[in-house]
């Protein structure tokens, strides 16, 4: 595809940071995938650990719109200058400051704007929904429940395209001698089953309700461990849970990190408490690993219940227990679910098939400057 009458064409892509998490993988997957495929790309970002996974070819500029209005005015002259020299075709940003930011500059640069929703409260939309119309020349969601309720706060329809999350295959695949250093490293022992979730901690992902789950699990399945890798304003009171229950020896908390692959590697199953449709649970099925989650709000499911997991009802314990329980105690049963979502994972969810849908909304808006 091609955006304007030049040979490679310039994609600017503007975000607020690139710490560990969702959206920034996101990010990531999307700049490197395009830069495969021939386009100049020039991330404008705040600093962060995921700048190190960008594509050598990515001209990366650093912003500051950690600095509020300063930071955002700054911003808006970045993108004014980028647009001009780069010849820039359009712009994709990923938070709603980025996007702001490149539609002031629009005026100036006549560059359109296009943002991905990554993720929206029912509550923040109620406020949120009228500036991501107002900031934008067309808007992308990766859940299928956020198409309705963009609508229903503000953002026209034709505006709208639902992208899923792509993922790509696992990078750097350890020996069977790594994986047992690492679970050693760990103290891990070879009898262990492990269960992993990686993720923000942050209220709502409900990683407190689960720990309260964990000691029925290990009732039945004493070599069960609950591996948690991700940061957040919630490690520290997590923590303190897991000792108060008794589980020091049960629950392993990793720091959160851009290259969580290890991690996969060494588990045995992938649980999320929360969301049932995120980036994580796309790298657990690349990785291999069967997946517990919570049933999405609404559209398919990405975990096929019965067959590369099991998807149960958010908050309910029982269910999360005996789901769990089944895959711990019949092992070939779990590598059998884990093969069918990787094979899933690679027929439905990569990442050229996002960048694919991708291509055809950046030719909409570009068709109309």
């Amino acid at each position: 595809m091609q955006l304007a009458p030049k040979k490679n064409p310039a994609i600017l892509i503007v975000t607020e940071n690139l710490n560990v998490g969702g959206a920034e993988k996101y990010t990531v997957l999307i700049v490197n995938e395009l830069c495969a495929r021939g386009y100049r790309v020039i991330v404008l970002a705040n600093e962060g650990p995921f700048r190190k996974h960008f594509n050598p070819t990515v001209r990366f500029v650093r912003a500051h719109f950690e600095s509020g209005l300063w930071g955002l005015l700054y911003g808006i002259f970045q993108i004014i200058c980028i647009s001009l020299l780069e010849n820039v075709s359009l712009v994709h940003a990923q938070k709603l400051e980025s996007s702001k930011a490149a539609w002031i500059a629009r005026f100036v640069t006549g560059v359109p704007v296009v943002k991905t929703a990554h993720g929206y409260t029912r509550k923040e939309l109620l406020t949120l929904g009228k500036r991501i119309q107002r900031y934008t020349d067309a808007v992308v969601t990766v859940v299928d429940w956020l198409v309705p309720e963009l609508e229903k706060n503000g953002v026209e329809h034709k505006k709208l395209s639902l992208i899923y999350n792509g993922m790509v295959p696992i990078q750097n695949v350890l020996s069977l001698e790594e994986r047992s250093a690492l679970r050693r490293t760990l103290g891990i022992a070879k009898t262990d089953v492990v269960i992993v979730s990686v993720s923000r901690l942050e209220r709502g992902k409900n990683h407190a309700e689960f720990l309260n789950w964990f000691p029925r699990i290990l009732s039945k399945a004493p070599h069960a461990r609950y591996m948690i890798v991700g940061n957040g304003p919630e490690k520290a009171s997590l923590i303190e849970e897991a000792h108060a229950l008794g589980l020091k020896h049960a629950v392993l908390f990793i720091d959160g990190t851009t290259h969580a692959e290890p991690y996969l590697q060494i588990a045995d199953i992938f649980c999320t408490p929360t969301v049932a449709q995120g980036m994580a649970v796309l790298e657990a099925m690349a990785a291999g690993l069967p997946v517990v989650a919570s049933r999405p709000r609404s559209g398919p499911a990405v975990v096929v219940d019965g067959e590369t997991g099991f998807v149960v009802t958010k908050h309910d314990g029982d269910a999360f227990v005996h789901a769990l329980t089944d895959l711990i105690l019949d092992p070939v049963r779990a590598k059998k679910m884990g093969h069918a979502g990787k094979e899933r994972q690679e027929q439905l969810y990569p990442i050229s098939k996002t960048v694919d849908a991708l291509e055809k909304v950046y030719a909409s808006v570009v068709s109309v400057r």
